[in-house]
């Protein structure tokens, strides 16, 4: 993970907070050796730079009293997320479905995407566009419907697949449309700043490990400065929010 994102210490810590989830010498020392040799063996091979291409941005606070304001609304989105994966976990098909199963929804899939071509991949693609303010309110509301059903149907098929990048383009796409009424409340913060600090809490709360998040975030925008108080704020405020309302992350629902 730490050489697919080019985040070295967020992967070390994404390693350590959310799958190992104890804090020893020995568990730190593995991951932070493991996550940096495979980060400096993939930068003989590929650019060392952000994973998403990110605008100036600059801290304001308006972003801060939207941070703190939608926070606990991406947690309790995070909370549904978490339990909608974990029905598509369940009841997998058996027999001739099995085939037969991945081959329908990847149909339906295509249909869809003949009008919405973003329901497809993991949603990097669109996740750089919610990061560029380049989806509006109305593409916004549609993806934030289509992305986890497409996500959730794949599962329930059969099909394998990730939830780390689906997850952060849910937050993205609901921190974008939060941030689009936000708005017409303040329209000096910019749009993208919404988006990143959306997709920060989603995947904080979803997974557990608001402090991996943050610095995945950090790492991902090479953003530090304007984005890393918004980005503890709402991440603070959403991963209460989802752990009073499920004690499950995206990871351990799925068993």
């Amino acid at each position: 993970m730490a050489a697919a994102y080019n985040v070295p210490l967020g992967g070390a810590l994404f390693a350590i907070e959310v799958l190992l989830g104890t804090m020893s010498l020995t568990n730190v020392l593995a991951a932070v050796i493991t996550s940096f040799v495979a980060v400096a063996v993939s930068w003989s091979m590929l650019p060392n730079v952000p994973t998403f291409n990110v605008a100036q941005l600059s801290i304001t606070p308006s972003l801060l009293l939207w941070a703190a304001l939608a926070g606990p609304i991406l947690g309790a989105a995070s909370a549904g997320y978490v339990r909608f994966i974990g029905w598509s976990e369940t009841g997998k098909p058996k027999s001739y479905m099995v085939i037969l199963g991945p081959i329908i929804v990847f149909s339906i899939l295509g249909i869809v995407s003949v009008r919405f071509p973003e329901v497809l991949g993991n949603g990097k693609n669109v996740v750089q566009e919610a990061f560029g303010s380049q989806l509006g309110p109305g593409l916004l509301c549609w993806l934030l419907v289509l992305r986890p059903l497409a996500t959730a149907m794949c599962l329930k098929s059969g099909a394998p697949g990730g939830l780390f990048t689906p997850t952060m383009t849910f937050g993205a796409l609901l921190g974008g449309l939060l941030g689009e009424g936000w708005r017409y409340v303040s329209p000096a913060t910019s749009k993208d700043s919404y988006a990143i600090v959306g997709a920060g809490a989603m995947l904080a709360s979803a997974s557990q490990g608001p402090l991996s998040s943050v610095v995945f975030m950090l790492e991902l925008t090479n953003h530090t400065d304007a984005l890393i108080v918004p980005l503890l704020i709402a991440v603070a405020g959403a991963t209460l929010m989802a752990r009073k309302l499920d004690v499950h992350s995206i990871y351990s629902i799925r068993g």
